[in-house]
């Protein structure tokens, strides 16, 4: 069973999020380890216009595919975790210089 389909299950079958959380830490090693941050932007880029599509084709239109729903259950948690959304930011932010002395 993958990563996605232990979170998928406990999700949707009421888990809390203490269950939740170590399946998505361990994804989070993976990340930070095999992704430069070339391939952190583009994974994180790619994972949230996946999830933006499924959610509206899974709006209009009657077929559901049980894998994709997984996925996006998935990536749901994933994309929005703190520490996903801190790690693009802080890949890419520059600290302000120090303000002149009034004087």
């Amino acid at each position: 069973m993958t990563q996605i389909d232990q979170l998928a299950e406990l999700y949707l079958g009421g888990a809390d999020r203490d269950q939740l959380d170590p399946i998505l830490d361990a994804c989070v090693a993976l990340y930070k380890e095999q992704l430069d941050e070339d391939g952190q932007v583009d994974f994180k880029g790619k994972a949230k216009a996946f999830v933006r599509t499924y959610n509206f084709l899974a709006a209009i239109l009657p077929y559901s595919n049980a894998q994709w729903e997984k996925l996006s259950i998935f990536l749901n948690f994933l994309i929005f975790r703190k520490w996903l959304s801190d790690t693009v930011f802080w890949l890419t932010y520059e600290p302000p210089t120090a303000p002149h002395p009034a004087g």
